[in-house]
């Protein structure tokens, strides 16, 4: 009687295990399929919100570095940029890698004086008399006075740019 009882029991326990490896395949299957879907839904909106902040900060480094467009625009203009730029990124912090984010504050730092008191309008680091285009802002000091330094705007630049590749899966 013993025996029969522990062949049924082998029995019954080869019968679960037939039937459990595809429920947990199945199981697995969903759980990983369900991450990687989340995980292409970040990248679409990381995509998106990348494709919006980019041609701001290209605006503002062409801009510091005298090159492109920059003889068109206005002070006023590269502060919305700034702005512009800003609301994307601090909107959707949660999308952004520390490197990222790291980056992305630096060039900013890089390229504008903040915190100039209460009311005062951040100040572009660069020296008005590059620019053609004054300020028409009354009483907002648009520039800082100090020369851009290329070298540094130019590294800045190319850290988010490189930082952004690679989250985005262009570069290893």
């Amino acid at each position: 009687m013993e025996s029969s009882f522990l062949n049924t029991f082998v029995e019954v326990a080869k019968a679960l295990g037939a039937l459990a490896t595809p429920v947990v395949v199945v199981v697995v299957a969903y759980l990983f399929q369900r991450k990687q879907k989340l995980a292409e839904a970040a990248m679409t909106e990381r995509i998106k919100r990348i494709a919006l902040i980019s041609p701001l900060l290209n605006q503002i480094f062409s801009y510091r570095h005298r090159v492109g467009g920059y003889l068109d625009w206005s002070p006023e203009e590269i502060l919305q940029a700034k702005r512009d730029a800003d609301r994307e990124f601090r909107t959707y912090e949660f999308l952004w890698t520390p490197e990222y984010r790291e980056a992305y504050h630096r060039f900013m730092e890089e390229c504008f004086a903040t915190n100039r008191g209460a009311g005062n309008k951040a100040g572009i680091r660069a020296d008005e008399r590059h620019y053609p285009k004054k300020a028409s802002t009354p009483n907002w000091e648009a520039f800082t006075g100090e020369e851009a330094d290329k070298g540094r705007n130019q590294e800045a630049y190319n850290q988010v740019q490189s930082i952004t590749a690679r989250d985005l899966g262009f570069r290893r």
